[in-house]
Formats: C-alpha cells, structure tokens, sequence
C-alpha cells in the first residue's frame, strides 16, 4: 500500500504541486482508503520527504552515466544532461523537476523538506563533481574552475532550464544549456 501510494503520489503531486495535491486525492489516485496514508507517514511533510527520496532514487539510470567508466568523462557529462533532457521532454516540459519543483514550493514552508532536498542537491553536486574532476583532469574540460564550483553551476544552471522549458514548452533551454555546455567539454572518445 506504501507503494501504491508513493508510486501515484509521486505522479499527481509532480504533476499538479504538493500543496494542489491533498491526502484525499492522493489515496484516491493510489486506490487506497483514506486512513491507510497516516498508516505509512506522520504527515504530508514526511509523505513529501519519501517522495523526493524516491524522484532521487528513480533517477539512477542517468546517475550511472557519470560513473559509466567505459565512456570519457567529457562524453558521460554531454549524455547525462541529455538523458536528463529526453526524461523531461517525453512529459512535454509540463512537470519539470520535482527537485526543483519542491524547492520553489516547500523550502519556506517546511524544514525537514528543505533540509533534504539541501542535503541532495549536495549530493547531486557532489556526484556531478567528480565526473567533471575527472573531465578536467583528462583534459576534456576547458576550465581552471574548482570542480565542485563548476557542477554546483551546472545544476544551477540546469534547473533554471528545466524552470524556462516548462514555462515556454520548448526544448530550447535544454538545447542552449547543451551548447554552453559543448563550449566547456571535449567528449572525446566512446
């Protein structure tokens, strides 16, 4: 039942807002009664922590592309944000990024969700950061930047896209962070 209710909760309250999204609909959308939701989570709040757990934990697959030895470091960062993009764009921009959605809608409201979505947007970064290390070190990076500076920067700048994208319905802020992005990084080889 837990499940069911993460599984759908997470696809109305993505789709719709946390605070558009009240227990009612989301049980009703997880076909469970009610009273199971306080079954499984304190509050709504706890609800929203499982929730960007789970987005966090949904998003291994291009995750394991920044660790994918097998491809040079400047190609893992050019396919991890287009994977990331594809992701995006198959929802036709209308969701964005739960990270950042959340981030817009909860970090006044609610402290354990803001401090952990802090807590993995530095993990994000971190992980980021050591794709572009190894980037800089291979030399596919153009910059003397501080590694963990320029992935911190390109969340930034990411989810400012990811923001652009959903407001215009288009692509082109994914496609022009690309570009930006090829001006930086040399992919190299595979």
């Amino acid at each position: 039942m837990k499940e069911f209710l993460l599984t759908e909760g997470l696809r109305l309250v993505h789709r719709r807002g946390f605070n558009a999204s009240g227990v009612k609909e989301i049980t009703e959308a997880a076909g469970v009664p009610k009273g199971s939701f306080y079954n499984h989570f304190k509050s709504k709040d706890d609800f929203a922590v499982a929730l960007v757990e789970r987005y966090w934990g949904e998003s291994s697959d291009a995750k394991s592309i920044l660790h994918d030895g097998a491809i040079s470091p400047g190609r893992r960062l050019a396919l991890y944000f287009k994977a990331l993009g594809e992701d995006l764009s198959a929802h036709d921009f209308h969701n964005g990024c739960l990270m950042g959605n959340l981030s817009l809608e909860l970090a006044d409201q609610c402290e354990i969700v803001r401090a952990r979505l802090s807590f993995l947007f530095a993990e994000w970064t971190r992980e980021l950061s050591e794709c572009v290390e190894a980037a800089r070190l291979s030399g596919q990076l153009q910059t003397d930047m501080p590694s963990d500076a320029l992935a911190a920067y390109l969340i930034n700048s990411w989810e400012g896209a990811v923001l652009r994208a959903r407001v215009d319905r288009s692509s082109q802020p994914f496609d022009d962070f690309q570009t930006i992005l090829a001006r930086l990084v040399t992919p190299g080889g595979s």
